[in-house]
């Protein structure tokens, strides 16, 4: 005798197979990403401009500087605002945002740092929102009803999984659940893939028959129910709502716009141009900067003390002269002159000395002093240029992203003249389908046909009305769409998929919106790749400018200290000579 359950097997073999046309879109991705061009190195220009540097001897200007904008990937960051983030944050304020600088704009009403970016309170609540828009998503995408509550901060639940409350729970241990079924024992929570130490009895949707065994089990209203999304993760929500912030809200991790105001620059200028000349290394130039910055003791000897001075404001003329000026005060400590007549003429040439040197320390005080504001006064205005240069970028970049997102967003829908054409050809699918079988029935003989029908065409009379019905069904659908003047695209593929129709042009449709997708990022990283290098070049040009006033600056202050300090070496000269005459020597 002939069963149902054969005969429904049979039906298969005549009706065209289901479909996921989720699978289209992974293999349509990972297709696009293995044709498309190779990552971008370091860029050869401007690791060119940086040798160059190098080879300048403001190596260790630029070098600190290119360093620190080589971690950064800005394509990265701007695709971490995507779909997700807005729909989020438009459910968690029950706002409308069209494009990026409104978004930006209510990110900066939440309580954040311009250094450190939002609170971690406030990422954990976004992060929850955007971890609901996901689960929803995946649950749409798995052929589940979901609904939205009215308001953001519905008590108890999140979504209206199969006309179930479910609450979303974006943490990573179980034990975090205990607060919300102490209350709500009967609300069933859904929770990212990655929670640790889960109970025997969780439910995972990404199973053959997780999604049957979830509706069922909504439908008994088990306590304490825990179900597991495997496709969400938490640390990814959390990380990505870090970076989508951090770049909303203009963090300088994104895009720095500062030039920083080095103290070796400041405290160590001779070292710079020493170093232009090539008569140091940098391990002693930091050395020598960090002992001026630690403030080297000068002796109690006024003529120690100047020559100290000297010293450490000029470099080897000063270090001879601070070297005399040591040996006189020695030699008049250590030996004792009677004569008074005698001292006069040393006495008064120590006193000659001692003011020549004060004079010149307050020389080279008032022109350090004049050397920090001009130093100051030339970053501030190479911080201007470069603060503009970013925010030019930063201002082209909103908008290439802005309109890649709204290009992305339109793929999204399809206009109701398209879906139309695509039902009608299901239709035609199906009716094509209808009368194959049939013929294929008529070739029986009619006797047979009639009074001894066989599990073939019985299996094939059953396939016949499936595919009528499924016919009917896409016509209600059609008909429920007058309406509208677009549909998701999700919403039709998921449709068509069931029926396993229009396979061919569901994938065709898929591919050339993915590649589509692709091209449109791939000139968006072109166009960050091409801005990071206009900054890059900027800060460059800067900093040399930069290097360059500092070794001018510094050549036009020795040339204004040289008479002065010819006059008191002439003057150590003197009280040299006459510390001789008393025998000092």
């Amino acid at each position: 005798m002939t069963s149902g359950n054969d005969i429904q097997l049979l039906s298969r073999n005549y009706l065209p197979i289901p479909y996921d046309h989720r699978a289209i879109i992974v293999h349509s991705r990972k297709k696009s990403t293995s044709s498309a061009s190779n990552p971008r190195k370091h860029p050869t220009k401007l690791n060119n401009k940086i040798i160059n540097f190098y080879e300048n001897k403001f190596a260790y200007f630029a070098g600190f500087e290119a360093a620190s904008l080589y971690g950064f990937d800005l394509v990265q960051d701007f695709f971490q605002v995507d779909e997700y983030v807005y729909t989020g944050m438009e459910k968690m304020t029950n706002q409308q945002f069209d494009n990026f600088s409104d978004l930006s704009q209510k990110i900066g009403e939440y309580q954040h740092s311009f250094w450190t970016g939002m609170s971690e309170q406030g990422i954990s609540k976004i992060a929850g929102h955007i971890g609901e828009v996901y689960a929803a998503d995946h649950l749409e995408t798995a052929g589940v009803s979901v609904e939205w509550p009215d308001a953001s901060n519905q008590i108890g639940w999140d979504l209206l999984v199969g006309g179930h409350e479910v609450n979303v729970k974006l943490v990573s241990e179980y034990s975090s659940l205990g607060e919300h079924f102490a209350k709500y024992p009967d609300i069933p929570v859904l929770v990212p893939g990655d929670m640790a130490n889960l109970p025997e009895n969780t439910i995972y949707l990404n199973t053959t028959d997780g999604i049957d065994q979830m509706m069922t089990a909504l439908s008994s209203g088990q306590e304490h129910l825990v179900i597991v999304d495997s496709a969400l993760n938490n640390a990814d929500v959390i990380s990505q709502t870090e970076r989508a912030t951090d770049l909303l809200l203009g963090s300088p991790d994104i895009i720095g716009s500062h030039l920083p105001v080095l103290t070796i620059l400041l405290s160590g200028w001779r070292e710079a141009s020493l170093l232009a000349e090539g008569k140091t290394e940098i391990t002693h130039s930091l050395k020598n900067i960090s002992l001026d910055t630690a403030g080297t003791g000068v002796g109690g000897a006024a003529g120690a003390k100047a020559g100290a001075v000297i010293g450490s404001a000029i470099g080897p003329v000063g270090t001879a002269v601070g070297a005399v000026v040591g040996g006189i005060s020695g030699a008049v400590f250590g030996r004792f002159v009677s004569n008074k007549v005698k001292r006069a003429p040393y006495k008064s040439a120590i006193e000659r000395y001692e003011t020549e040197a004060e004079k010149l320390n307050t020389l080279v005080n008032e022109e350090t002093e004049n050397l920090a504001k001009d130093i100051e006064r030339v970053t501030t205005a190479k911080q201007k240029e470069i603060k503009l240069t970013v925010l030019r970028e930063q201002a082209r970049l909103r908008e290439d992203f802005e309109r890649v997102r709204q290009e992305n967003r339109m793929e999204l829908e399809i206009p109701i003249g398209q879906v139309v054409e695509i039902i009608q050809a299901a239709v035609n699918e199906i009716n094509f389908l209808q009368e194959n079988v049939k013929i294929r029935i008529m070739k029986i003989p009619w006797f047979r046909r009639q009074f001894l029908p066989s599990r073939r065409q019985l299996a094939m009379e059953l396939a016949i009305k499936r595919l009528h019905t499924a016919k009917q069904s896409l016509q209600r659908y059609q008909s429920k769409l007058q309406s509208k003047t677009t549909v998701k695209r999700n919403e039709l593929y998921t449709i068509l998929a069931g029926y396993g129709v229009q396979h061919a042009q569901t994938t065709h449709h898929i591919q050339s919106i993915e590649d589509k997708r692709m091209q449109r990022e791939e000139t968006l990283r072109t166009t960050v790749f091409n801005s990071q290098e206009r900054i890059i070049g900027k800060r460059v040009g800067c900093l040399r400018d930069l290097a360059k006033s500092i070794v001018k600056a510094k050549q036009d202050v020795q040339l204004k200290l040289n008479p002065t300090m010819e006059h008191v070496k002439q003057l150590a000269d003197i009280v040299k000579s006459e510390a001789n005459k008393l025998g000092a020597n």
